[in-house]
C-alpha cells in the first residue's frame, strides 16, 4: 500500500492498495527519470519543460481572445482561440516591442495549404491552432509580444505581452524537443489530415480558405469531387458551370453547393437564374424545386474537423442537366432564415 500516514498519531489519513501483479512490469521501468533526492544530488537532472503558458490575448478588436502557451521556443499554440474572421489581412505576430506594431513579423499557419504564412486568419470559435517562428526567429530572440495583427491597417486586434522572466525557463527546452516543425526548416510535420489531399486527386485552392480536388473516373464516365473549405456551419461551398463560357459568373450558372446541415453532409444540384432566394421556381433554385430529376450528385460523404468542412461528391461526365464544362467557382453564403443559397463572394 501507499498512504499519508500521521507518524504522531499513527493514523492512515488514506490509502491505496497496490495490485501485486502491477509490480511485474515495473523492469520496465528501469531507465525512468533520474533520482532526486538520493545518491548525488548535486547530478540531479531537472525536468525538462513540456509548456509554458504566456499568457491570454488582451482583447482589441474583432473578439480576438484566447491563452498563448510555448510548446518549444518556435512553436506556440492558441487555447480556446476567438475571432471573429472580419478583418481583412490579420495574421500571428510577433514583436520584440511589447506593443505591436508594423516592425513585428508574421508567424507561419500552414492549414488548409502548405502556404505557410500567407494565409490570412479567418473565423476561430474555441479552437486550437498551431503557429510557429519562421526559420532563424524564436521567442529567444527577446520576443516581447505575440499579437493578431492588420497588416494592411497597421491595427492591433489583440496581444499577449510576454514575461520576460518566462522565457528564462526556454533553456530547458532541450535541441530539437517540442513538436514538429510545419512550415519551417527540416519540416515533418504534417496539416490536419482533413487538409491532405488524397492520392490521385488534382487540387486548386481558389482563395485562401476554399479548395477544390477532383479526379476522373474514366471507366465510371463520371468526375470524382472533394470541397473543401475553412467555413462555419452556417455557410456553404459552390463550384460548378458558370454562367459565362469566358469566366466565373453567378447568373446562369449550374453548380453544386455543398454543405454540413444538422449533421448531415449535402451536395445539391442548383441553376442561379437571378441573384435573389429561390421564388416560384426564379433565382438561386435547387434542381429538386424546378422538378428536375436530381441525378447529377451521387454518393455524398464528408468529414468536419474543427472549423474545416469537406465534402465529397461523384458527378457524371454528362450531367442531366447542363452541357457545358466546369469552369464556375464560388463560396457561397446562405440565409439563416430559408437556409438557401442566395449570394457568392
Amino acid at each position: 500500500s501507499i498512504s499519508v500516514w500521521c507518524e504522531l498519531a499513527n493514523a492512515n489519513f488514506g490509502h491505496v492498495a497496490v495490485d501485486s501483479a502491477l509490480l511485474t512490469n515495473l523492469d520496465s521501468t528501469v531507465d525512468g527519470p533520474p533520482l532526486q533526492c538520493s545518491g548525488d544530488e548535486q547530478d540531479a537532472v531537472q525536468p525538462v519543460a513540456q509548456e509554458i503558458v504566456l499568457g491570454s490575448f488582451q482583447t482589441r478588436q474583432h473578439g480576438v481572445r484566447g491563452e498563448v502557451v510555448a510548446l518549444s521556443d518556435r512553436v506556440l499554440e492558441v487555447r480556446n482561440y476567438f475571432y471573429d474572421g472580419a478583418g481583412p489581412d490579420a495574421y500571428f505576430w510577433a514583436d520584440t516591442s511589447s506593443r505591436p506594431s508594423d516592425g513585428g513579423f508574421r508567424l507561419l499557419d500552414g492549414a488548409p495549404s502548405d502556404r505557410c504564412g500567407e494565409r490570412r486568419l479567418g473565423r476561430a470559435d474555441g479552437e486550437t491552432v498551431r503557429f510557429e517562428f519562421p526559420e532563424g526567429q524564436s521567442l529567444q530572440n527577446e520576443i516581447r509580444s505575440i499579437s493578431v495583427w492588420c497588416e494592411n491597417f497597421e491595427a492591433n486586434f489583440g496581444e499577449v505581452v510576454v514575461d520576460p522572466s518566462l522565457l528564462d525557463n526556454l533553456a530547458s527546452f532541450e535541441l530539437g524537443q517540442g513538436p514538429d516543425l510545419s512550415c519551417g526548416d527540416n519540416s515533418v510535420g504534417r496539416p490536419p489530415e482533413v487538409a491532405l489531399t488524397p492520392d490521385g486527386y488534382n487540387c486548386e485552392s481558389l482563395n485562401d480558405d476554399f479548395q477544390v480536388r477532383w479526379k476522373v473516373d474514366a471507366e465510371n464516365q463520371e468526375i470524382q469531387f472533394e470541397l473543401l473549405g475553412r467555413i462555419d456551419e452556417d455557410v456553404y461551398m459552390g463550384f460548378g458551370v458558370s454562367g459565362s463560357e469566358t469566366r466565373a459568373n453567378m447568373l446562369g450558372a449550374d453548380p453544386v453547393v455543398a454543405d454540413f446541415f444538422n449533421g448531415e453532409f449535402r451536395a445539391r444540384d442548383y441553376y442561379l437564374s437571378e441573384r435573389a432566394q429561390c421564388s416560384t421556381f426564379n433565382g438561386a433554385c435547387p434542381d429538386a424545386d424546378r422538378f428536375v430529376e436530381d441525378i447529377s450528385t451521387e454518393s455524398v460523404s464528408g468529414e468536419r474537423a474543427g472549423s474545416f468542412t469537406l465534402v465529397r461528391y461523384r458527378r457524371p461526365f454528362a450531367p442531366a442537366d447542363v452541357n457545358e464544362v466546369f469552369n464556375g467557382l464560388a463560396v457561397v453564403s446562405c440565409s439563416e432564415t430559408f437556409r438557401r443559397f442566395r449570394s457568392h463572394k
